[in-house]
């Protein structure tokens, strides 16, 4: 696999005398793979002569994404766009798929420093040729920092379109995070 990243921060100030910044990215790779696993939207078979479907992909990846984030006082905006090729070396389910995805979220402290909100919206398409496959999800949350990023506490709500699938799934996360 080779990678390649460049980011950086066109403009840093001050907006109303709040510490504010843009910061862009832009990043690529190519890699060939032997057994890359945990793509289950995708429908890859490694092992075509067994009746199950390994979800295994072996083959040519090449892809790129773009981000951007915006900071200004107690606010973020964050957003990033992806897309990558793959061609499977077996040509399974097809030849080659192309699949892309994005989010965009914005955060606010409303507490300074300890309690934050946070809206995210993203959508995921493992397959742009095919029509009604992508998932896009809903998060709004709530972070609660004890001692920063070291000691913190984070609530989601998560609200799920899946692409095929008729209705709405949702799930509630909790997480605790202790870093020693």
């Amino acid at each position: 696999m080779y990678v390649g990243r460049v980011g950086g921060i066109p403009w840093q100030g001050k907006i109303f005398e709040q510490e504010a910044d843009v910061s862009l990215g832009v990043d690529g790779f190519v890699s060939d793979d032997n057994s890359v696993t945990g793509l289950n939207d995708f429908r890859f078979d490694s092992t075509p002569e067994t009746a199950a479907l390994d979800n295994t992909f072996a083959g040519h990846r090449i892809g790129g994404s773009a981000d951007a984030q915006f900071h200004f006082g107690q606010l973020d905006i964050w957003t990033e766009y992806f897309r990558t090729k793959f061609e499977p070396d077996n040509n399974l389910p097809f030849s080659a798929v192309e699949a892309e995805g994005w989010y965009a979220q914005g955060s606010y402290y409303i507490l300074p420093n300890k309690l934050q909100g946070v809206i995210k919206f993203e959508s995921f398409d493992p397959n742009v040729e095919i029509a009604g496959n992508s998932t896009d999800v809903w998060t709004f949350g709530l972070n609660y920092y004890v001692k920063g990023h070291d000691l913190k506490v984070q609530l989601d709500y998560l609200l799920f379109d899946i692409g095929g699938q008729s209705g709405r799934d949702n799930k509630i996360l909790v997480r605790l995070q202790s870093v020693f």
